[in-house]
């Protein structure tokens, strides 16, 4: 809560992002998806997706490096 308080201004994400964010949720993102797939099939188009699991990408994350320079700043 004390970084969110510091860093606040500089921690802002898009409105297309759903995670981690107060009054979103994966149903959200899942919903969001599959109204504009199905308007693309609708229309006749071919629709084809790519999936990322990013969810060990900060496992390799120095914290303590990452905070220092957070700090820093």
């Amino acid at each position: 809560m004390i970084l969110m308080k510091l860093f606040n201004t500089q921690l802002k994400s898009d409105n297309l992002q759903y995670g981690f964010k107060q009054n979103s949720s994966c149903s959200q993102a899942i919903f969001t998806m599959r109204t504009v797939v199905d308007q693309y099939v609708n229309k006749g188009s071919t629709v084809t997706l790519c999936s990322l699991d990013i969810s060990k990408a900060f496992d390799r994350v120095d914290h303590y490096a990452l905070l220092q320079l957070m700090l820093e700043s």
